[in-house]
């Protein structure tokens, strides 16, 4: 079994959840505790350790009450940034 390496859009999706989670003042164990997971586990999957699907990501933002389609075009707005930016050639002026 090949282990899970995460992409540079990944990082970003993490980042975000993090920062969601982070902003509303919750704990790993809070966290935890709403997802019925061990606060091993929350960081497992924040620290891209263990990938995070789809419906788990819509289960984290139910928790976080965050509304989970204003995260997801929020992510996909930053990584189409993200892509945009890594096309660009070196050294133009921004």
């Amino acid at each position: 079994m090949s282990r899970f390496k995460p992409t540079p859009s990944y990082t970003l999706f993490l980042d975000m959840l993090i920062q969601e989670r982070t902003d509303r003042g919750v704990s790993i164990e809070e966290l935890a505790s709403r997802l019925s997971l061990t606060p091993a586990r929350v960081t497992a999957f924040e620290s891209g350790e263990r990938q995070i699907d789809f419906v788990q990501t819509r289960h984290w933002c139910i928790a976080l009450g965050v509304p989970f389609l204003d995260f997801m075009l929020r992510l996909d707005a930053a990584i189409t940034a993200q892509l945009s930016d890594d096309q660009e050639p070196e050294g133009d002026a921004k």
